[in-house]
């Protein structure tokens, strides 16, 4: 109810001035956690505790997916960053008339200064 009421929302906010990307957190990490290895992280991480228990604190926190049982531990927020980087990469820029104009006629005018 949450998602599609946001979803819903943003969508007034996706104009032509104006592109949103949206990138769906919770997905990842279910992907993750059932096969870390498509990440480059370790078939073995800890996905099923946190790194810091009430007695005690882990060692290595990159070994697990959580710190807290919320957060994310630091190797998992890089994963998410490269994640979100994909996301921002595979999204063309749209390419309008307009700057195919603009384009020609700056060509158009560099060939004439050379000459």
């Amino acid at each position: 109810l949450y998602n599609s009421s946001l979803a819903q929302r943003l969508t007034t906010f996706d104009t032509a001035e104006l592109n949103l990307i949206k990138v769906d957190l919770f997905t990842f990490i279910r992907s993750l956690v059932e096969d870390p290895t498509q990440f480059n992280l370790p078939s073995d991480i800890i996905t099923d505790l946190p790194c810091i228990l009430p007695a005690s604190v882990c060692n290595d926190p990159d070994r697990y997916v959580f710190y807290d049982g919320i957060h994310p531990t630091n190797i998992i927020h890089s994963q998410f960053a490269q994640f979100v980087n994909q996301k921002l990469v595979s999204t063309p820029e749209p390419f309008t008339l307009l700057n195919l104009v603009f384009a020609g006629w700056f060509i158009l005018v560099r060939e004439k200064t050379k000459n």
